[in-house]
């Protein structure tokens, strides 16, 4: 957690260079021009982010001999900027989150995961940091309705003579899952005409932070904590 902070905050000083950079457009493949960087010349207050990603999950509380989960996640963003600095995001994020855990004794041993399918919505402010828009920091709450969960895996007991299998779906979860979301990306102009639909790529890496327990059970408490890589393209109308 200490780290992300770091990174945000070494972010942030950027934004005191490169604000009247100016950078190349491309209006065609193979030819540039030099124009000063700005979303008001994009041509929308508008941007559409859509990405595919990496999550590793993990749960810290009422826990012991867990191990991360790693997952792939799917993210539908809208973009609404206020000016060429700040930004408000929200959209639509598939994800599964968990945790994983292993444990051997003498007569039983077994190693599970446990996943959580969430759909979460983020509604988080963006700060352009440097470089024009080309760097960016973004943070706030996420909110995340339960979809599905289930544990699966193996499990040994030498009373039994064999190795069985898990697949059961878990009950007693809450329905809401919600925390906060610290993160930081930046884009690479593809495709770049004025008064024309644009095309960046973009890369976003977030830490989510669970701040609701994910048992209703006040006897087991747990909560979501994560890591996201996200790649994907950026649309400018």
């Amino acid at each position: 957690m200490k780290s992300i902070i770091t990174i945000l905050s070494l972010l942030i000083a950027i934004s005191l260079f490169g604000s009247d950079t100016d950078y190349p457009v491309f209006d065609k493949i193979g030819s540039t021009s030099s124009i000063k960087s700005s979303n008001k010349y994009r041509g929308s207050i508008l941007n559409y982010n859509v990405s595919f990603g990496v999550g590793t999950y993990n749960a810290v509380g009422d826990l012991k001999d867990n191990k991360r989960l790693y997952t792939i996640e799917f993210q539908s963003t809208v973009i609404y900027n206020l000016d060429e600095t700040y930004s408000l995001r929200s959209g639509i994020r598939l994800s599964t989150k968990g945790y994983r855990v292993k444990t051997d004794a003498e007569a039983y041993s077994q190693a599970y995961k446990n996943k959580f399918q969430y759909l979460i919505i983020p509604v988080l402010a963006q700060i352009n940091v440097g470089f024009s828009d080309y760097i960016y920091v973004h943070a706030g709450p996420y909110f995340g309705i339960l979809l599905n969960a289930t544990r699966t895996g193996t499990f040994t007991n030498d009373g039994q003579s064999g190795e069985f299998e898990i697949d059961e779906k878990i009950d007693g979860l809450k329905k809401l899952d919600y925390g906060l979301d610290f993160g930081f990306g930046f884009q690479i102009p593809l495709l770049e005409r004025a008064r024309k639909t644009s095309f960046s790529l973009i890369a976003d890496f977030d830490y989510h932070a669970g701040l609701s327990h994910v048992f209703e059970t006040t006897n087991f408490e747990i909560k979501n904590r994560g890591l996201g890589l996200q790649v994907g393209i950026r649309i400018t109308p």
